[in-house]
């Protein structure tokens, strides 16, 4: 920030009650950069609330806690612009205002709506005193003006728990003629108590709102209630077909949670299932790739869902091709998902063919038909790919086929890499032997001896230093 010399603060200040808006815009920006002279400076921008200019706002924010009593004070100018202003501005600062919650109070009860629904905003923003803020918001909710009551609402949703007792009120406010009312009070309720029964059936009502935004509310706040809403969960199937993305999209990611498992493990019903496979053709990709992803956590598994999912290997869309194919794995990989999978082995993409040898790993038996394409693998020009088909391979039973790569691994590399080789290689087992010179090798190295040190002895190495004896050199 570029410093204004001081002497140029009695021009600037006269120069914000120019007749150009522009000119007094550009006077307060550079009578913020003199904070020598804020007892000068704050008394004259909140005097230039008057105009209305929001810069006038933003400069008064800047100057921080000091400006709160002028503010405070502004808030009975006899220029409504003005008060809204002072308002405003108290809610910008924040904690740093809560001495202003009276003189908030008592605007919330001004002649002009348009400061009562600043006065009500600011009270949340300062995070005022709940004992007189909630009875006070709860009353600006019965206002005939649809901007104070979505106003309090939101005020009282910043406030957050202590506002339990507004929760009669808001619910009563979530079926307000006005839409953006309704949408604001279903999100100060999931803010509130999104647990509380009474606050999951105004969600559950709420999803069938006629305004999306409502409805996009509702999906979030249910999400919230976690397994409190399990009975949304027959609602929460309809919105997958809403009109709306962003309420598809809200309402798949609530099914997980109201499920009540952390990992969004999802109770299998034929409703669900059957409500999953159809939005796997719709025209949204990313829906069609949560879709198929969400299809992989039901429990128990969705079998029914196979046929579709394999059907999705074929998608345009790459992220729906990848998380049908890891469904696929959880739930008993078929010949198709087996024939795609190997296919992706041969993947333009290095990244691509790892995760393919990696998910491989993770289907057991079924992916015994990959051994030929994983051995091939193993001589990928990448090692990122050579290392993960080397590590399915052992899981797969054939760890003799992956000792190379492991072996090589061991002996260059990062340090993480090469203490990865040691523990494969230790998990291998008596098959492993070959290894058994790089492993004593590997014991000369203070990064790796640990890990080889462990990897002789699960191996049975004749000879080999025991562990404790390794640490010690």
């Amino acid at each position: 920030m570029n410093p204004v010399p001081s002497q140029a603060a009695p021009a600037l200040i006269k120069a914000l009650d120019d007749g150009n808006g522009n000119v007094r815009r550009t006077a307060a920006e550079a009578l913020i950069k003199i904070p020598s002279e804020a007892d000068m400076i704050i008394p004259a921008l909140v005097g230039a609330l008057k105009h209305g200019d929001y810069t006038f706002q933003v400069a008064l924010r800047k100057m921080g806690a000091p400006a709160v009593p002028a503010l405070v004070e502004a808030l009975k100018d006899e220029r409504w612009v003005a008060r809204k202003g002072a308002a405003n501005v108290l809610g910008m600062l924040g904690r740093r205002a809560t001495e202003s919650a009276p003189a908030l109070l008592e605007a919330l009860k001004d002649e002009r709506r348009e400061v009562r629904a600043a006065a009500a905003r600011a009270l949340g923003g300062i995070g005022a005193p709940p004992d007189e803020a909630v009875p006070a918001l709860v009353h600006a909710l019965e206002d005939e003006f649809p901007s104070v009551r979505r106003r309090a609402a939101e005020a009282l949703g910043k406030l957050g728990t202590p506002s339990r007792p507004a929760a009669p009120a808001l619910i009563r406010a979530s079926k307000d003629k006005h839409a953006d009312v309704r949408g604001i009070a279903v999100w100060a309720l999931g803010s509130i108590c999104p647990k509380a029964s009474d606050a999951v059936s105004a969600f559950i009502h709420a999803l069938s709102d006629k305004d999306a935004n409502v409805r996009i509310a509702a999906a979030r706040a249910l999400a919230r209630s976690g397994p409190a809403a399990k009975q949304a969960a027959g609602k929460l199937i309809e919105a997958l077909r809403d009109s709306n993305r962003s309420v598809r999209f809200l309402a798949l990611a609530a099914l997980g949670r109201v499920s009540g498992d952390p990992k969004g493990t999802m109770q299998a019903s034929p409703a669900l299932i059957r409500a999953l496979i159809l939005a796997l053709k719709n025209e949204e990709g990313n829906m069609r790739s949560s879709v198929a992803r969400a299809l992989g956590k039901i429990e128990p598994g969705a079998k029914e869902a196979i046929p579709a999912l394999t059907e999705a290997l074929k998608d345009q869309y790459g992220p729906v091709r990848t998380r049908a194919a890891e469904s696929l794995v959880k739930l008993g990989l078929p010949d198709r998902g087996l024939d795609f999978l190997i296919a992706e082995l041969h993947d333009e993409s290095g990244g691509h063919r790892a995760w393919a040898a990696r998910l491989l790993g993770k289907a057991g038996a079924a992916a015994k038909g990959a051994i030929p394409a994983l051995t091939e693998a193993l001589k990928d020009e990448q090692e990122q790919v050579r290392r993960a088909a080397a590590e399915t391979l052992v899981k797969l039973g054939l760890p003799v086929r992956a000792l190379p790569v492991l072996i090589a691994t061991l002996k260059d590399g990062p340090a993480y890499r090469r203490k990865w080789a040691a523990w494969t290689l230790g998990k291998v087992g008596a098959p492993a032997k070959g290894a058994i010179p790089a492993l004593k090798e590997a014991l000369k190295d203070k990064e790796v001896r640990r890990a080889a040190a462990w990897a002789l002895k699960k191996i049975q190495a004749d000879g080999s230093p025991s562990f404790d004896a390794a640490q010690d050199k």
